[in-house]
């Protein structure tokens, strides 16, 4: 049985994991943007849209690949957000506590998470479901703000943080590199670039670029295909292609996060 001291001081060792990743950020991340408290009216509004549950320490509420994710305000307990790593220790990017909220860019469109959120102690939540969300973003323009701004925010650090998503490797200048670089950014995916000299010749190089998913897979020359808009290009589609603009690199990327969710899930 978990000792509740062991518990509270493993959940402030990691608040000072979190207060310090977010620091690191620099000045210009706006945290008080990012994280912001919702007032206790904006609270009683927001009820009329959600339900309220109850979780045990520990549930996982999404992870990582996880799309059209519902919204959980933060009614009594704590929720850690934690990004995706290599390490045994849990990479936490923040904890929302009462009156927060969960949710970052992925939570205003329909891309994958690429984070993981997991209730620290037993909570108390709000959940609002997508449907209930649309409504609420129409009818509640104050909250509405709040919203938008806290998932524009918090993807603009999960980006700069450089410590989730993908890793792209190439040589700087080749236009298939440009062509990726340019599909992560315009998708505002989290994503790290190491560029390889030109001069490097040896067998490996002779593959790039590469691109490491979240699950460690290596994909070599992905292709995205011209017809796809979200890839930066603005090519009319024929009809033979038209609805089947599916990239096959954005296919990989989702297929990476939902196994490597479910492999740390299977691990605890």
């Amino acid at each position: 049985m978990t000792n509740p001291e062991d518990q509270f001081a493993r959940g402030d060792a990691i608040a000072t994991i979190a207060e310090t990743f977010l620091k690191s950020l620099g000045p210009d991340f706006r945290s008080e943007l990012a994280f912001p408290e919702l007032t206790e009216d904006m609270i009683a509004r927001l009820r009329s849209y959600g339900t309220e549950e109850s979780f045990p320490a520990d549930a996982t509420l999404y992870t990582l690949g996880d799309r059209m994710t519902d919204m959980f305000v933060v009614l009594e307990g704590e929720i850690d957000i934690i990004l995706p790593s290599a390490e045994s220790q849990p990479n936490i990017y923040a904890r929302h506590r009462k009156n927060n909220f969960t949710g970052e860019f992925n939570l205003l469109n329909s891309q994958g998470a690429v984070v993981e959120a997991r209730t620290l102690v037993p909570s108390t939540l709000l959940r609002i479901s997508r449907t209930q969300l649309r409504r609420l973003m129409r009818a509640e323009g104050d909250i509405a703000n709040v919203i938008v701004a806290a998932c524009i925010w918090r993807r603009i650090g999960i980006v700069k943080a450089g410590s989730g998503g993908v890793l792209l490797k190439g040589r700087p200048g080749d236009p298939q590199m440009m062509l990726l670089q340019r599909f992560l950014v315009r998708n505002n995916y989290p994503h790290r670039i190491v560029d390889v000299p030109a001069e490097e010749t040896d067998n490996d190089s002779a593959r790039l670029p590469a691109v490491t998913l979240s699950d460690g897979r290596i994909t070599r020359h992905p292709s995205i295909p011209g017809n796809d808009l979200r890839c930066g290009c603005r090519r009319r589609r024929s009809r033979r292609t038209r609805g089947r603009s599916l990239c096959g690199f954005r296919r990989t990327l989702h297929d990476s996060r939902r196994r490597d969710g479910a492999r740390r899930t299977g691990r605890r």
